[in-house]
């Protein structure tokens, strides 16, 4: 009895261990599978996000929930891209999100705005920089109005809030029409003043000594033909005429003696003759005008000599010169 059961654990003790071997290889394969089968089942499927910069905010959430996806909205300024359109998205195109996953969205909402300065009273030039400085575009237009250069108003006004890089009209005064100034050298004051007038400017007359007549404009500045504002003053000169001189008393002179002296004094001399004794022979008897009296500068003095001979009737000469 003692041998069979020796027998026995013997041949239990020689059994072979593959069959062994192949039931664990089953086990970790089983187990092996099993994991794949649960991670498979167990995990989230993933989608790829497509491009959606520059599209409309509408157009790109469609999109993105098409695909199981949800979208979120941030609204901010850009320069460059067109209100309602998007401008940047994360995560960007290509990329995998789990289904259910977020895809942030920038959507513009236009150019950042900014405030129109006051540019009113300015002149055209720093008008201009203080609204480039703005961000704006300054548009330039010319109305009338005296004061060449100054601004009067803008559109869009002062203080409103226009999207950056927008155009501004700024209205500018033109000054007033510029026009031929008219020749009016020779007429008399009045008529001067009179064209002067109808032609859109003032006359500013300052009286001068002249041997042109009294009253006569004998020079304009600015010259005539030369092209001026409208309400520019004209200076113009007006003779006060030949000045007065006291005419010098020559009687008792010589004729020659009596000629030089008025001829200094700026008169013209016209000489007559009368018949006197030897005494008073070429010596001044008369004047006209008298020694002592004002008389126009230029004009004549007549004057009789004595002369003492027995010959032709007395004769007339007339001696000239030029007005000083």
């Amino acid at each position: 009895m003692a041998v069979d059961e020796e027998e026995e654990y013997q041949e239990g003790g020689d059994r072979p261990l593959w069959p062994w071997l192949v039931a664990i290889g089953f086990v970790i394969a089983a187990v092996i599978a099993g994991f794949f089968v649960w991670n498979e089942l167990s995990s989230t499927p993933q989608v790829a996000v497509n491009h959606y910069v520059g599209e409309s905010v509408t157009s790109a959430q469609q999109q993105i929930r098409a695909i199981g996806l949800v979208p979120a909205v941030t609204h901010g300024p850009n320069q460059n891209v067109p209100s309602g359109k998007v401008y940047k998205q994360d995560p960007g195109a290509g990329s995998k999100v789990d289904k259910g996953g977020t895809v942030m969205l920038w959507v513009s909402t236009g150019p950042p705005k900014v405030t129109v300065p006051d540019v009113k009273g300015e002149q055209w030039s720093v008008a201009q920089q203080a609204l480039v400085n703005a961000g704006l575009q300054p548009q330039k237009f010319s109305v009338g109005g005296n004061d060449a250069g100054k601004v009067t108003a803008t559109d869009p006004g002062a203080g409103e809030r226009v999207p950056k890089g927008s155009k501004v009209r700024v209205n500018v005064e033109s000054g007033p029409a510029m026009v031929a100034v008219p020749s009016v050298v020779g007429l008399s004051i009045q008529d001067a003043t009179s064209r002067l007038n109808s032609a859109g400017f003032h006359a500013n007359p300052q009286y001068v000594d002249s041997n042109a007549p009294a009253n006569q404009v004998i020079s304009q500045t600015p010259a005539a033909g030369t092209s001026e504002a409208k309400g520019t003053s004209v200076t113009v000169r007006v003779s006060n005429g030949p000045p007065q001189v006291t005419v010098p008393d020559v009687v008792g002179y010589t004729s020659q003696q009596a000629v030089q002296a008025l001829e200094a004094a700026g008169f013209q001399v016209s000489q007559q003759y009368t018949q006197t004794g030897a005494a008073g022979d070429n010596i001044v008897q008369s004047q006209n005008p008298a020694g002592g009296q004002s008389a126009t500068r230029g004009s004549q003095v007549t004057i009789t000599v004595g002369q003492h001979s027995t010959g032709p009737p007395a004769t007339t000469t007339t001696s000239t010169t030029t007005p000083g």
